[in-house]
């Protein structure tokens, strides 16, 4: 099923991704292809669980994916909400890894993330509600 994914969801610049277990920006490239082509994700998702020559574990998964995940709303809020959360750590950890990175320089820029996570709480809620709206028109 992988490779069927990675053959027809390929716009917009963007590809699916296993996950890494050590890189940030692999996580948000990963998320960043879902939330950008949910729709073509989807619609591949959909096209595998109705082919009658694929594996009938590939199309139950396949099934599932959309009915369990992709179609509800609280997946693509919560999608949109951990693409918006690992973007502010990547940023973050990009700059942590510099050479001349300097310890109070470090410590404003972990504070600067939590101050960036409190802000969050408040006001990105309602942010990734909007962004699910428009990806979902």
């Amino acid at each position: 099923m992988w490779k069927i994914l990675i053959d027809h969801i390929t716009i917009k610049g963007l590809t699916l991704k296993s996950l890494s277990t050590t890189r940030w920006k692999i996580h948000i490239e990963s998320v960043k292809a879902i939330v950008l082509q949910a729709q073509e994700v989807r619609e591949v998702l959909l096209h595998l669980a109705d082919e009658t020559d694929i594996d009938s574990k590939i199309r139950s998964e396949a099934k599932s994916l959309t009915t369990y995940e992709l179609e509800k709303f609280e997946f693509l809020v919560g999608i949109v909400i951990w693409y918006d959360i690992l973007g502010r750590v990547n940023i973050v950890s990009k700059s942590l890894q510099s050479e001349d990175m300097l310890i109070d320089i470090a410590m404003t820029k972990i504070k600067g993330l939590i101050a960036s996570f409190e802000e969050y709480m408040e006001n990105g809620f309602n942010q990734a509600m909007y962004s699910v709206k428009k990806l979902a028109s």
